[in-house]
């Protein structure tokens, strides 16, 4: 498995796909970092969310993490149709 790992999920809000990386830091956990890609008849746009501190003993654990955090911030976010 390579030290980088990057992934797309959808969402349950189509116009977003959740995208996560993961890396293994040199003294032996995981890091994640997540995004959101927003698209819609005017392009795309990525909301970068906040790097967390945490770190985890795996990369599925990591990976996990980092897609919970995107759409934890898409329930609390993403706009809500009338």
């Amino acid at each position: 498995m390579s030290d980088i790992v990057r992934k797309e999920f959808p969402s349950a809000h189509p116009e977003f796909a959740i995208h996560v990386t993961t890396e293994k830091l040199p003294e032996g956990p995981w890091a994640v970092v997540a995004s959101l890609r927003h698209h819609s008849d005017y392009g795309e746009k990525t909301i970068d969310l906040p790097v967390p501190e945490e770190t985890f003993e795996s990369q599925p654990d990591a990976e996990d993490f980092g897609a919970r955090l995107a759409m934890e911030w898409l329930d609390r976010n993403a706009p809500r149709a009338a």
